[in-house]
């Protein structure tokens, strides 16, 4: 997928930064993506985190 390596970014920075708030803009910024890009990405991820747990 395209967007991986954005939503592991996303994910990193999240977990560093104990926080959700500016994350997906910082990143998009960083990799020249749209942030709705890297939002809907990181937010389909964590949709299919859950399915697969189940």
């Amino acid at each position: 997928m395209t967007g991986d390596p954005a939503v592991r970014m996303v994910r990193t920075l999240r977990a560093e930064l104990g926080t959700e708030h500016g994350t997906v803009k910082w990143v998009a910024s960083q990799l020249g993506y749209g942030t709705e890009s890297v939002r809907r990405w990181a937010r389909q991820a964590d949709i299919d985190e859950v399915r697969c747990r189940g």
